[in-house]
């Protein structure tokens, strides 16, 4: 008798109530009290009808207990203290515990200065009115200034003052507190959270002297601490893929895990003493990484994903994962509006339900690491693949890649930092060492991220939302039918590996340069696409530029010279001191070389000048004077304007904004900042020669313009750096339609993204590309 080669099948019975349960949870916040309730009945009504089938009933019952649910809880937060007092808009006294870090955010007004605000959420035991004072148990998010709040961690208790508003009801939190003044700390976080801290910090300290990416990444990668990583890698991670490192996941609880479990057997931890070990390494990073609802849910699927594949095989890995999923929602029905849960549930099917199977078949044609971290990384991907479009609204074309070659460097740079965490308090000198270990792989993350964030083909634009989401998943259905049935021809089955080998390739170079190079070869200046502000690039060669402003965004702008391959600027021109056109300046003097920087007479907005004041102290800083000119290698330029400061007659600041005419190659480019109808007007009266081939349109294409300027100038190209969906109506569309009845071609980087010249006077060419 032979034995049956028939695949086992998988154990999906849970999902028809998974599915019910997470509609449920997600659908009532939205219902009415008498709606849901209606549903309840109609849901009670089937499990009746088709009591006999056990699958429809316990998914029905499911459903039904999740929608009552939900409703008392949301009923506890609609008629508590704290939403009534939200209603009236109160101003209130609380009291109540952070249950997450502190969060910073950057505030800009536009043309005003920028402020740092902060976010958090917390638990209010008590709120307090001068009439009356109630105890709670009530979440809520406290956002405003930032003072007072850096030295506050998760689990302090604090006093502050501020005006309750109501939240949208479709979160967990029953209101916003706007926060007036600094917190009070009336408690300390508890002492094992304080021990936790101090690992925290210690790890912080052992890796302080490392450079500037490692001492960002690696407490990121360790515990979710991204205090100390810079906006670019932040932004490079995101837009490589490799964004989820740096948030604690299921996979740092498995991959701490696994250590622990590893060393115990190495040691002779046998039998019952070593689940106990796996259970107090889970519960140590849980504090480590604060047990907050994210980390506890990653801590679930994390230890899943061990226990499915040590210990029950995979086979059995989907039906665990749907018992953790259906009792995670029973426990907090809030968690099904949660896109981190989908994420985590989506990436944790995937490596249960696809990477095994991917990495037999693969390791039957490469090397069997290879196949399994291509296996995890694919998997990993494609599942989660429709939830990052829909949140997004892009694809990133390298994220698999991205992650194969990340991969190998994720639980070595985990474990030495863990590691380094564990020790820190007692043994600093030994944390110092496992840094320096740890370095080397955390360093090669944030390489792959900076590598892959800067190709050319690093991602694609895609419609967000429900409906990006449906699309991605067309397209991956389709593209798994399309791989299976190529694979499966008869014509190609012999050329599998030939097949495989281009694909490979086809990768690598992409991932190195793409198609589509950018910057073009050749290329005489470029229009940053940094949003509603300006960041202009002169080409001066051999890595060197001439910078006119710096835009609203550090980010963008450091990406945009790092793009260039700038590393030195002899000449940074900053037009006037409105936010759009100044708050880059930290990102641009970062790791460059700059020379003389070039300013506005006029130092308005106060606030904002004091910033790039303080920003450029130790640079050569100048004045612009109508006259002033140079040379920067194949550059000569000219400052036109300011001559005088106009006051009253429009925005002061933008009318005195400094206008350069550059010439680069042959080719006449007048750089305009903002100035509006009264400077356009006193430089065409002035006699200077205005005539250029390119300009850049004033003001972010405004309507307000001085016809006679426009026919002193004559271009050829005019270039818009605007914001996509601005609320300033730029650029103007009568505006945009005479230059068009003029014969000059338009740029804009709100809809082609960086704009950049290329050619020679009379033969000039715009090469557009979406950069961020």
């Amino acid at each position: 008798m032979t034995g049956s080669s028939e695949v086992p099948r998988v154990d999906l019975r849970l999902l028809p109530s998974v599915i019910a349960a997470w509609i449920a949870a997600w659908l009532t916040p939205t219902l009415s009290d008498r709606l849901a309730l209606s549903m309840v009945a109609l849901l009670l009504a089937v499990c009746v009808v088709q009591r006999r089938r056990a699958i429809v009933w316990v998914a029905c019952l499911m459903a039904a207990g999740i929608t009552c649910s939900m409703l008392i809880r949301i009923g506890l937060h609609e008629h508590g203290p704290i939403a009534e007092l939200a209603a009236q808009r109160r101003d209130v006294t609380v009291v109540g515990t952070l249950t997450t870090d502190p969060r910073w955010t950057d505030r800009v007004g536009f043309g005003g200065a920028a402020a740092r605000g902060m976010m958090v959420d917390l638990r209010v035991t008590q709120v307090s009115v001068p009439e009356h004072s109630w105890k709670v148990r009530t979440p809520v998010v406290v956002m405003g200034d930032a003072t007072g709040w850096d030295e506050l961690k998760f689990g302090a208790t604090v006093k502050l003052e501020g005006s309750l508003q109501p939240s949208d009801g479709l979160t967990p939190e029953a209101a916003v507190l706007f926060a007036r003044g600094p917190p009070g700390l009336v408690e300390q976080p508890s002492v094992l959270l304080q021990g936790a801290e101090r690992m925290r910090s210690g790890l912080r300290d052992a890796v302080s002297g490392a450079p500037p990416d490692v001492r960002g990444l690696l407490p990121a990668l360790v515990v979710g601490d991204t205090s100390e990583l810079s906006p670019t890698l932040v932004d490079d991670l995101r837009t490589s893929g490799l964004a989820h490192l740096t948030a604690v996941s299921g996979a740092n609880v498995a991959i701490v895990l696994m250590a622990v479990l590893l060393i115990a057997r190495y040691v002779r931890v046998r039998g019952y003493a070593l689940p106990v070990v796996g259970l107090l390494a889970v519960g140590w990073f849980v504090l480590l990484a604060r047990p907050q609802p994210s980390v506890l849910r990653a801590a679930v699927m994390g230890a899943l994903a061990v226990v499915a594949v040590a210990a029950t095989g995979r086979r059995n890995g989907p039906r665990l994962l749907l018992a953790a999923v259906l009792l995670l929602l029973v426990v907090d029905p809030w968690l099904a509006r949660s896109w981190g849960f989908a994420l985590s549930v989506a990436a944790t099917a995937g490596l249960l339900g696809l990477a095994g199977r991917w990495a037999s078949k693969l390791s039957l044609r490469m090397p069997r690491a290879i196949a399994e971290g291509l296996a995890v990384a694919l998997a990993a991907q494609l599942a989660t693949l429709p939830l990052t479009v829909a949140l997004s609204g892009q694809v990133a074309l390298l994220a698999v890649p991205a992650n194969l070659l990340a991969a190998p460097a994720v639980a070595p740079a985990t474990v030495l930092g863990a590691g380094a965490a564990a020790v820190s308090p007692a043994a600093p000198w030994l944390a110092n060492v496992l840094t320096w270990l740890a370095q080397w792989p955390t360093a090669w993350i944030a390489f792959v991220a900076h590598r892959a964030a800067n190709s050319s083909l690093a991602t694609v634009p895609w419609p967000s939302g429900w409906v990006g989401a449906g699309a991605a998943l067309l397209m991956l259905i389709g593209g798994v039918i399309g791989v299976r049935a190529v694979f499966k021809h008869r014509l190609l089955r012999g050329c599998r590996g030939w097949l495989a080998l281009a694909v490979a390739l086809s990768i690598a170079i992409a991932f190195v340069n793409g198609p589509g190079r950018w910057p073009p070869p050749g290329w005489l200046l470029v229009v940053c696409d940094v949003g509603q502000g300006d960041a202009i690039v002169v080409s001066a060669g051999h890595g060197s530029a001439l910078v006119v402003d710096t835009g609203p965004d550090p980010v963008l702008v450091d990406r945009c010279l790092d793009q260039l391959d700038v590393d030195r600027i002899p000449l940074l021109v900053l037009t006037h001191d409105h936010a759009d056109h100044v708050m880059g300046v930290p990102a641009v003097l970062d790791g460059r070389s700059v020379g003389t920087v070039l300013v506005s007479p006029l130092n308005e907005p106060v606030e904002q000048a004091d910033l790039v004041a303080e920003w450029t102290q130790g640079l050569n800083v100048v004045t612009a004077e109508v006259g002033q000119s140079g040379q920067i290698g194949p550059i000569q330029w000219q400052v036109l304007w300011p001559a005088r400061v106009i006051r009253g007659e429009g925005s002061d600041p933008n009318n005195a904004s400094v206008v350069l005419m550059v010439e680069v190659g042959g080719v006449r480019v007048l750089l305009t900042g903002d100035v509006e109808p009264a400077a356009q007007r006193a430089l065409t009266e002035s006699g200077a020669d205005l005539r250029a081939e390119i300009i850049k349109v004033p003001h972010h294409g405004s309507p307000n313009q001085y016809p006679g300027f426009w026919q002193a100038v004559n271009p050829d190209l005019a270039l818009v750096s605007v914001g996509i969906d601005n609320t300033y109506g730029h650029p103007d569309e009568e505006l945009l339609q005479s230059l068009a009845a003029a014969g000059v071609t338009v740029g804009r980087t709100d809809i082609q993204g960086a704009l950049a010249v290329v050619g020679t006077t009379g033969q000039l060419r715009l090469v557009t590309r979406f950069t961020r």
